[in-house]
């Protein structure tokens, strides 16, 4: 069975919201790292967990999809997607420094 457009328009929100999930967690256990004294132990189980998270999210996409290709691929347009925003968002703004001559 092939999916509509509406059912990749879904999957692909679910990407985004898996997506929104991973890069929200890693966010949060970055920024907690320098106050934790369990800074290696935090950086593995936020790691565990958020492999995990995506992972499940993916295996039911697959699912829902019927095997069908198009269901992950949709998902993982939405996770890409969620990852460019976020990264976007997180860069640093540069100044052009302007020397007098």
């Amino acid at each position: 069975m092939t999916p509509t457009l509406f059912n990749l328009s879904l999957f692909g929100l679910a990407g985004a919201g898996l997506g929104f999930l991973f890069f929200g967690w890693l966010w949060l256990s970055t920024r907690s790292l320098p106050r934790s004294g369990w800074g290696a132990f935090l950086w593995l189980l936020s790691l565990i967990g958020r492999f995990a998270l995506v992972m499940a999210g993916l295996v039911w996409v697959v699912r829902q999809g019927d095997g069908d290709w198009t269901a992950p691929v949709a998902a993982l347009f939405g996770f890409t997607v969620v990852r460019w925003l976020f990264t976007r968002s997180q860069r640093p703004t540069h100044r052009a420094h302007r020397t007098s001559p």
